[in-house]
């Protein structure tokens, strides 16, 4: 098409080249004295015309060409304002007319790309989650106004090391979020003891390692947990005394009428109930004392085959160790507790005993240890419960196994799970770390 359009003009130049050839012809002919000084006098003036002709041609296509390239260089600049006004119609008419529809799309991009950086700048600023994003070099971007609040009185932290904002606030909160992705730490703000979960990850901006912290509050909601937590507690307490205290009234009053009738052949019945009843009353309370004074694991080389042949002579179960012997750091007294209490689990799940069996094996960088029934296995909602401290489906279930199995689990920096097998009974895993 450009050539097509451009044609015309060229056979113009051609036609008026012509024209001025002729016409000079004419003129010189009148003065030449001979045919060679009239042929080289046409040549020399017709070069003049058709250089003339050649230039304005240049001309106008290059500066219409050199607006095309101003437009497109304001394009690379992040521009799009710009339009171009074409009085021709020509081939480059068309190129003109896609730059300023080019030009128009774009600045509409960026108006509606403006319009939801603010939208979500505006979310961002008014979250009550504490929001921070660092460069490669640990300088905040960017940060809202809850960050700024609870992190630096209220001032701009752009530009500034965030670790050592933090470092400024509470330290070991900043050796938390250095060495941890997730995490919960409590805070002295202002005399007042907080909870906070941390989260860190780090993802790339324009090829450039960037890092996002979030800082969620949880100092309310602990507290209505807690409440709820104190609330079971004291019924499940409650529940229990009035269950052992009652009985035992009850028959304190009835030996205290056979001694005034002078009947002691049932008094030893009484005292055997009695001494029952207070036996299992302080198992009760020694459970919610162990939960409540749990101390922190002490860690030892730990043989994991004669370990668990140990725990098959008290429980009177199967062992699989599918592992070479070798020593792993736990605390066995702590570990032994855990899985006796799994194991006395399962043998109340309706499990023979030669179905019930506990197996170890290493797997990638954990320890594991499974204990698996052949019971009824547990609903939906009670595997949803079960590692909640204070629920118990059993009669006479304390609700803190369990929960106490997980808490020395977990300070041991592992995972307890519980499954259902497809075959029916219950799976229940611990993984602990090897690196401890």
């Amino acid at each position: 098409m450009l050539k097509n359009n451009i044609r015309p003009i060229i056979a113009l130049v051609v036609l008026m080249s012509l024209h001025a050839t002729v016409l000079t012809f004419l003129l010189v002919s009148m003065r030449a004295e001979s045919l060679s000084e009239k042929i080289i006098s046409v040549l020399l003036v017709s070069l003049v015309f058709i250089l003339l002709a050649g230039f304005q041609l240049y001309r106008f296509v290059y500066s219409r060409t050199y607006i095309l390239k101003r437009g497109l260089n304001n394009f690379k600049d992040g521009d799009f304002s710009e339009r171009i006004k074409d009085p021709f119609n020509d081939g480059l008419s068309s190129l003109i007319r896609a730059y300023n529809e080019t030009a128009d799309a774009l600045h509409d991009e960026r108006i509606s790309l403006n319009q939801r950086e603010l939208l979500l700048d505006a979310i961002i600023q008014r979250a009550s989650l504490i929001i921070v994003l660092s460069d490669e070099r640990g300088r905040v971007v960017h940060e809202n106004i809850e960050a700024r609040k609870l992190l630096y009185q209220g001032r701009s932290m752009k530009n500034v090391d965030f670790v050592s904002i933090l470092k400024q606030n509470a330290d070991p909160i900043a050796q938390t979020v250095l060495n941890a992705s997730n995490a919960i730490v409590e805070w002295d703000k202002n005399d007042t003891r907080c909870t906070y979960h941390i989260s860190r990850s780090v993802f790339n901006i324009n090829q450039r390692e960037h890092t996002l912290y979030l800082f969620k509050d949880l100092t309310e909601e602990i507290g209505r947990e807690e409440v709820k937590t104190w609330k079971k507690m004291i019924r499940v307490m409650t529940h229990e005394l009035n269950n052992s205290l009652a009985p035992i009234s009850s028959l304190a009053h009835s030996g205290e009428k056979s001694l005034s009738m002078g009947d002691y052949s049932s008094l030893p019945l009484i005292f055997e109930t009695i001494s029952s009843r207070t036996a299992r009353l302080n198992s009760f309370l020694q459970g919610y004392s162990d939960f409540a004074k749990l101390p922190l694991p002490l860690l030892a080389a730990v043989d994991v085959a004669d370990f668990l042949n140990s725990i098959a002579v008290q429980a009177g179960i199967k062992v699989n160790h599918h592992n070479k012997s070798q020593n792993v750091r736990f605390d066995p007294i702590q570990m032994e507790q855990v899985l006796l209490n799994l194991i006395k689990n399962a043998k109340e799940s309706g499990s023979q005993e030669g179905e019930i069996i506990l197996c170890s094996y290493i797997y990638s960088d954990a320890l594991v240890f499974r204990v698996q029934d052949r019971g009824t296995g547990m609903s939906d909602r009670v595997l949803e419960n079960s590692l909640l401290p204070f629920y118990s489906t059993k009669s006479d279930g304390t609700g803190i196994g369990l929960a106490l199995c997980q808490e020395i689990v977990q300070a041991h920096r592992g995972w307890l799970s519980l499954k259902n097998r497809s075959s029916g009974g219950l799976s229940v895993q611990i993984k602990l770390p090897l690196d401890l």
